[in-house]
């Protein structure tokens, strides 16, 4: 499987990255017979908004003590990017071709690679 996309301007004004990571990661639909229940018929675990950066983890941490998320910034520019989780609204000022890792429990911080906590 493979894709073609024309755009005017260079691929980072076209956002490339995340074309290509939205084509190569379709959303898997499941199917489910109607029940009762709290939520709407659609809903959004995760989303972020920025400029020209990608979530590219949202995991259990190994510990089970929360979330991790991951992102990086792939066009060499500074983002204000921002993560909506459930219950959550997480600020990620990403740095040029930052990877930034986040905890996610009570007390949000940022993490490293091997997750250890270090406070936002």
């Amino acid at each position: 499987r493979w894709g073609m996309v024309f755009h005017d301007g260079d691929w980072q004004k076209a956002r490339i990255p995340q074309m290509a990571m939205q084509f190569c990661n379709p959303p898997i639909a499941i199917i489910e017979a109607n029940h009762p229940g709290r939520l709407s018929q659609e809903h959004s675990f995760a989303s972020m908004e920025c400029g020209s950066s990608l979530l590219t983890v949202l995991k259990q941490a190994e510990d089970n003590d929360g979330l991790i998320i991951r992102a990086y910034e792939y066009a060499g520019q500074k983002d204000p990017a921002r993560i909506r989780l459930a219950r959550k609204d997480i600020k990620m000022d990403m740095g040029c071709y930052e990877i930034q890792s986040i905890r996610v429990n009570q007390h949000p911080s940022k993490t490293d690679i091997l997750e250890t906590a270090d406070q936002l």
